[in-house]
């Protein structure tokens, strides 16, 4: 009987400890974003090679891009969907890359941007405009 006892106030004490209160989870950390250079945004610039058959190109002479042409706008918040980037400033690194041509009249020229920041507010941000700027 003794015996018994003992091993039911073991049980109990072993049934007490172990209903103990789950680990509180840490919060996510806001990961570090850290610019490219401008030797790795050379890097990451594309070549013809890296196009289909038919494009030629060449490359900038100036690899410092200088911003384009800003048109008006009607409402004047739709330009940034000519120039998405606006809306995050600036550029850490800049990188202009090659041009491409291809006839009949087709012509691409590459810029290779970072920022310190992330852009995943880019994309909500253009889609909160689409009913606004429709045309």
């Amino acid at each position: 009987m003794k015996r018994a006892l003992t091993l039911l106030a073991v049980l109990a004490l072993t049934a007490c400890t172990a209903q103990t209160t789950p680990p509180t989870p840490s919060p996510t950390p806001t990961p570090t974003v850290v610019p490219l250079t401008v030797g790795q945004a050379k890097e990451a610039a594309l070549t013809v090679a890296d196009l289909p058959k038919g494009w030629d190109g060449g490359v900038a002479v100036d690899p410092t891009p200088t911003p384009g042409y800003r048109a008006q706008y009607d409402p004047p918040e739709c330009l940034v969907f000519r120039h998405p980037t606006d809306i995050l400033g600036d550029p850490v690194t800049a990188v202009l890359g090659q041009y491409f041509t291809r006839d009949p009249q087709q012509s691409v020229t590459e810029w290779v941007q970072s920022w310190p920041t992330q852009v995943g507010t880019l994309v909500p941000e253009l889609a909160g405009r689409f009913a606004k700027c429709s045309k």
